[in-house]
């Protein structure tokens, strides 16, 4: 009759009397294969990984210094840009300014030749 009635163990429960079954996680985790990634294979990587990490950032930080370097030259040379700039407006400036009174004073001689000429023929 015990063999009739129906079986209502879980699957992982050891048989009467018996081990558990091995379970596959069991077993890789057992593995020799296993305890060589774990304690080989798996530092290795995060030491590379570490390394490479490490090397890229020197090589951001480098290029970045450089941008710098190029920046502060730059910017420099808009300094320099920029006060030559207002040299030649104030040179201009003094020019237009020179030229405007020569103009001015030409202008005067001229109205005062128009004001002897016009006085010349009023009176015969």
């Amino acid at each position: 009759m015990a063999d009739d009635m129906p079986n209502h163990r879980r699957h992982d429960d050891p048989p009467e009397g018996g081990e558990p079954p091995h379970h596959r996680l069991a077993d890789i985790a057992e593995s020799a294969v296993a305890k060589v990634g774990a304690r080989i294979v798996t530092p290795t990587l995060l030491a590379i990984t570490i390394a490479l990490l490490t090397l890229i950032g020197k090589q951001v930080l480098e290029g970045q210094a450089r941008s710098d370097a190029r920046l502060d030259v730059l910017g420099g040379n808009v300094g320099q840009l920029s006060s030559d700039v207002r040299n030649i407006n104030t040179r201009l400036d003094e020019r237009v300014i020179r030229q405007v009174e020569t103009n001015t004073d030409d202008i005067r001689d001229l109205k005062k030749r128009v004001g002897q000429l016009e006085a010349s023929v009023r009176t015969p």
